[in-house]
């Protein structure tokens, strides 16, 4: 059974509620993406795509299954939920104010971004 287009989704969900003010519940099937053949398996490309998605077109990151977010970015690649949480909490219309990727010495690429809202 898929589900991860759900729980990504579910995590834009859950970040509108928080920054509307608002409590909300949801559900999400429990899965567990373990460490093993893709775990330090980096793809700046996708990295950096998905950061500009995150401003641009952050719905268009919905269509992306668990499945996916492993084979473009490792079984870290799954932290998107988590990012799209955070997008969700913001308005609709953002500015890219600063932006910042690099691949440090671990098994994954670090992103920093800041985004002002728009309304």
């Amino acid at each position: 059974m898929e589900v991860s287009r759900r729980q990504i989704m579910s995590g834009l969900v859950a970040g509108t509620a928080v920054g509307l003010g608002r409590k909300t519940s949801w559900e999400i099937a429990g899965t567990t993406v373990f460490d093993g053949e893709r775990a330090g398996f980096i793809n700046p490309e996708f990295d950096l795509m998905c950061m500009e998605k995150l401003v641009s077109d952050p719905d268009e990151l919905t269509l992306n299954t668990r499945h996916d977010l492993i084979a473009q970015a490792g079984t870290q690649g799954s932290e998107l939920i988590m990012w799209m949480m955070m997008r969700g909490a913001l308005s609709a219309e953002v500015t890219l104010l600063h932006q910042n990727y690099r691949v440090p010495i671990s098994n994954t690429g670090a992103g920093t971004m800041l985004l002002a809202c728009q309304d």
